[in-house]
Order: C-alpha cells, then structure tokens, then sequence
C-alpha cells in the first residue's frame, strides 16, 4: 500500500472533508500518513488528528516561518507530548531564505534550539530547508550529535552534491508531487541518493503532482509519486511500495513500534 510521510490535513483547506478523506484512506489505499505541524496551534491539531484516527502519526515542531513565534508554550508542548505513541518526529523545522517570514537570525536560532530537543527526546527531525542549503548544512554539521535518531529531508530540492554531503547523518530524503513535474528532473538525484532511502510524500493540501497541478492535493495523489518513483528505479509499482513501505519504518522508528503493538503482522 501507499504511504505519506508529509501531510497538513489539519489545514483548514480541508475543513468542509477532513473527515471524508480521513476516512477513506485505506479505501484509497494509503495505509498511514505522517502529518507534520508547523506551530504550537498546529502542534496542538496535529496530535489530535493523531489521537483520533489510528492511520494517523504526527510530527510536532515549529516551522522557520513561525521561527518569530516560538516561545516556551511551543516548547513545552513539544516535551510534554513526545513520548506519545503517535508522535513520532520532531517536525518541521529548518530554514526558509525563500520567503523570510521569519528574521534569519530568529530561524537558525530557534532550528538550533530544536536540534537540542531531537537529541533529548530521541526524535528523528523533519527538515524545511529552501534556499538555505549552506546555513542549514553548517548548522547540521554543528550540532551532528543532536541527529543520531536520524534526519528527514521534507521534499528535497537540493543538488546531487549537497545529497551526498548529508548522507552522513544517516538522512532519508522526501520526494513529493513536485517530483512529477516535466522540468523537474529528479530522477538523477533521487538514483544518486538511492531507493533505500527515499520516501514518498504529499505535503498536502500543497504541491499537487503533474496531473492534479492547480487543484487542492490529498495523501491518496501519493501514488503518482510512487508511479514516478518506480519508473526511476525499475520496479514494479508493488515493488516500489514495498521498498518505500521498509524505508518509512526504519526513518520513524516509532511508527514500527506502534504498528506491532497495535497488529504485529503489519509491521512485518
């Protein structure tokens, strides 16, 4: 089946059939998705939807575009909750030097402060990184004894170089609907980066896939991604799953634990 490592159905784009879309998941043949906050209100809807629903996980952290909102309340949420069952990232956090909504110097900061969390809580990161490579590479290197539950590159845009530069930190690598498109040319950088550590992702309601572009995007529209994904590689479309389904689990570790708990064979 499908999955969705990157979600926002929190987003009030989806408020008149979250619950519809929620629901058919499976039906759509997407087995579980990852939704990711950005800020403490949505820290806050992100773990309720986990909560709520059991083919929902959550991300918990604060955006570099909310980098100026960060305050002791976020934090403490974070710390409060993480040892839930269902969180299972500290995520997404990073650096945006595309829009600047937040002072460069307010994102790197509060990045930092949130790399000191995933070590303390042994949380894999979720990392928005754009247009903020070196920053965000000199920053890793920094405090690499923060990563060692491992790194998520959420809907990677960088270069076959700076891929192989993050390798070291045991790093899995995001490729969404963005992927699909025709001037897009990722399947150089995703064979440079390998099938073993990609994972498929939405980022919905944002970043639809080629065929879907304008329209609002849903975690089932994954499959256009795997589609690509399987084309790059040469493999089969179930094969590809498979490969994907196994990369997931070993990024969120957290996410094979509870799938055992809750239903043993599915973890296998």
């Amino acid at each position: 089946m499908l999955i969705d490592t990157h979600t926002h159905l929190d987003d009030s784009k989806f408020d008149g059939d979250r619950e519809a879309i929620i629901e058919t998941l499976f039906a759509d043949g997407v087995e579980f998705v990852i939704n990711n906050a950005s800020n403490l209100n949505t820290c806050v809807s992100s773990l309720a939807l986990a909560e709520r629903y059991g083919n929902i996980f959550c991300a918990l952290g604060c955006h570099p575009h909310d980098a100026k909102n960060y305050n002791d309340q976020c934090e403490e949420f974070i710390l409060e909750n993480a040892s839930n069952a269902k969180v299972v990232a500290l995520g997404e956090i990073g650096l945006d030097y595309f829009y600047d909504f937040s002072d460069r110097n307010a994102q790197k900061k509060v990045f930092c402060r949130q790399l000191e969390l995933a070590k303390e809580l042994q949380l894999p990161t979720v990392l928005h990184i754009r247009d903020a490579y070196g920053d965000a590479k000199d920053i890793l290197d920094e405090y690499k004894e923060c990563l060692g539950a491992g790194v998520i590159l959420h809907c990677f845009s960088g270069s076959k170089e700076y891929a192989a530069d993050l390798k070291g930190f045991e790093t899995f690598f995001g490729f969404g609907g963005t992927s699909t498109y025709k001037n897009a040319k990722k399947d150089e950088i995703m064979k440079a980066v390998g099938a073993g550590k990609v994972l498929s992702e939405t980022d919905c309601p944002y970043l639809s896939p080629q065929k879907l572009r304008g329209t609002r995007n849903q975690p089932k529209n994954v499959g256009f991604v795997v589609e690509y994904m399987a084309q790059v590689f040469g493999l089969s479309m179930s094969d590809m799953e498979k490969v994907l389904r196994e990369n997931t689990l070993k990024a969120f570790p957290k996410v094979r634990s509870f799938l055992s708990k809750a239903n043993p064979h599915l973890s296998e």
